[in-house]
């Protein structure tokens, strides 16, 4: 949602600006929402290991956990 918030503001920001500051804002905004995305998937890459280690730990297999998603064979 942040990232959606983001690029509205920048869009409308961007309504009143002759085209070259308007293509400055808007690439300005496309690198920090991507600077956020690498950040969003580094701490969920961190997240994980760090709870697959601690399922490790207590003696749980994560890759024999069954999954609780119904699958469509019937």
């Amino acid at each position: 949602m942040e990232q959606v918030r983001t690029a509205a503001c920048a869009w409308v920001q961007g309504l009143n600006l002759p085209p070259s500051a308007r293509r400055g804002v808007y690439q300005e905004t496309v690198e920090r929402i991507a600077y956020y995305q690498r950040r969003n998937q580094q701490a969920r890459q961190s997240h994980t290991k760090t709870t697959r280690r601690r399922l490790k730990e207590l003696g749980i297999k994560v890759d024999r956990i069954r999954s609780c998603v119904p699958d469509d064979s019937g």
